[in-house]
């Protein structure tokens, strides 16, 4: 099973739109659902086939609300495969796009370095190489 992992960005950011922008913020947590379900079915996350999908860097991908909504608003997630977590990273628009993807690069960045300090540990025996 999936588990999805709320990041204190996007909880800070969805203050904000789930009152300002109630509609887009409403249509992206259904598509996010939609996506978490396919997840538990087997779906590659990789290859999600949903046409309010956008990839972005470092495996980030951006829901994106659609419709006729007021805001373009995008939700970044990222889907670590070993321990099957959906990481929500961020919610944003238009507007602040390249510095959600380059935080949303940062976040993963971390994830993977994390990911390698503990398989440096594992391997050590238990030591710290610091």
């Amino acid at each position: 099973m999936w588990a999805t992992k709320p990041l204190p960005q996007y909880e800070k950011r969805c203050k904000r739109w789930s009152k300002k922008h109630r509609q887009e913020f409403t249509k992206v947590h259904e598509r996010l659902n939609t996506v978490l379900k396919a997840l538990n079915c087997g779906a590659n996350p990789d290859r999600l086939p949903f046409g309010f999908i956008h990839p972005e860097k470092e495996g980030v991908v951006a829901i994106a609300a659609g419709g006729s909504g007021k805001l373009e608003t995008r939700l970044y997630i990222y889907a670590y495969v070993k321990d099957s977590t959906l990481y929500v990273i961020t919610l944003g628009d238009k507007q602040t796009q390249s510095r959600d993807v380059a935080h949303c690069r940062d976040v993963v960045q971390g994830i993977l370095k994390e990911e390698q300090s503990q398989l440096e540990t594992t391997k050590s025996g238990g030591r710290s190489n610091d």
